[in-house]
């Protein structure tokens, strides 16, 4: 552009830069970054601010403190964005007193701390384990009469089901309710995941039902996480009805839902139910992945199934997929004791392979190894 005599403005190269980093090209971002300043075009607060969100969403906040004390050096003031988005890089780094520290010093820039600014430090908080810390921010939004958002309301409500505290998840969902905000499928998502992985899957299923929603009735992951739900408390029947029903409303199955499905079943000792429905998935086009052969591998070890397993195991390697480690410690284990397992060393990656033959004096592992050499 420059070279064809096309002269380049500031809002040309921030448009490049922005583009640059939108898609993770972090090096030729900066490469023309250096060209504007070459060109003796000066970079405004967009130039700064677009840089410093990239560099702070690569978890490079000191590379981006270095970018944010040049922009204040040439006197380009940076606005609420640029707060934000350093904000959100120090709490990616698990630095939040620096994050709160810069939050704080806002308004003695001359900035508010809009809603935006609350919910990237509520966000850090949840992420690193401050839940009392996030709600204090939650409630401070309040005195201030900042109207939370459907954002702030997931953040909290998916940090307070990790953490187990679910009546305080349900609160925050029935204030959502009452203020007037619709929650979206983010919110049901977390929700619903929060009440399964603590055992309340009754309710998630009340509340399920109870939304008349398309977009939340036909979304495959949420259907995943009320199936995992039902295997984990053992309603395997009712599991087993919503997976079957995912077909009859026009969803493709995905090899999420068959994993948790498989692993259900495996658990409950219906191993040939689970190995059933690997072979249908098979035949549905759907490709078996490492998860898929792990679980099942296990679950014939845990019935003496060895030569079910074997043969897994060895289908596994053929697809170039590689055991676990608990799949592979199960093997090595089971080497020693099982002439079945004995050739099954070959079938281990070749890392683990190696690891045998370098234990001391030639252990026991190693030896049942050479054995079949």
């Amino acid at each position: 552009m420059v070279g064809g005599g096309i002269p380049a403005d500031a809002v040309t190269y921030n448009s490049l830069i922005h583009g640059f980093c939108q898609h993770d090209f972090l090096k030729e971002a900066t490469r023309i970054f250096n060209q504007m300043v070459e060109q003796r075009i000066t970079p405004d607060a967009v130039t700064f601010s677009i840089l410093i969100d990239c560099l702070c969403k690569r978890r490079k906040a000191d590379d981006a403190r270095k970018i944010f004390k040049l922009m204040t050096q040439l006197g380009k003031k940076p606005n609420e964005f640029t707060y934000n988005s350093l904000i959100n890089g120090l709490c990616l780094l698990g630095r939040l007193d620096d994050a709160v520290e810069l939050f704080e010093s806002m308004p003695d820039r001359g900035l508010e701390c809009d809603v935006a600014s609350y919910n990237v430090l509520i966000n850090g908080y949840c992420k690193n384990g401050a839940i009392d810390n996030a709600m204090g921010l939650f409630q401070e939004m309040h005195r201030r009469g900042l109207k939370p958002t459907s954002v702030t309301y997931n953040t909290l409500i998916g940090a307070n089901c990790q953490a187990g505290n679910i009546r305080t998840a349900k609160k925050l969902y029935n204030d959502m309710l009452v203020c007037g905000l619709s929650p979206n499928l983010c919110t049901y998502s977390v929700l619903l995941d929060g009440l399964c992985k603590n055992r309340k899957v009754e309710e998630a299923m009340e509340l399920y039902n109870s939304v008349e929603s398309t977009e939340l009735r036909s979304n495959i992951e949420v259907i995943g996480i009320l199936i995992n739900g039902m295997c984990r408390v053992g309603m395997m029947d009712q599991a087993r009805l919503m997976f079957d029903e995912i077909s009859k409303k026009g969803l493709v199955l995905d090899i999420v839902t068959y994993n948790i499905m498989v692993n259900g079943l495996c658990k409950k000792g219906m191993l040939m139910e689970a190995y059933e429905l690997f072979l249908k998935m098979g035949n549905s086009g759907c490709s078996p992945d490492s998860i898929m052969f792990n679980i099942l591998i296990q679950g014939f070890f845990r019935v003496n199934e060895i030569h079910k397993a074997m043969e897994l195991l060895k289908e596994m390697r053929s697809r170039n997929l590689v055991p676990n480690e608990a799949v592979s410690s199960t093997v090595i284990h089971c080497m020693l004791v099982d002439e079945q397992c004995r050739t099954a060393v070959e079938l281990l990656p070749d890392s683990l392979q190696k690891d045998l033959e370098n234990f001391p004096e030639k252990s026991l592992q190693f030896q049942a190894k050479e054995a079949l050499l």
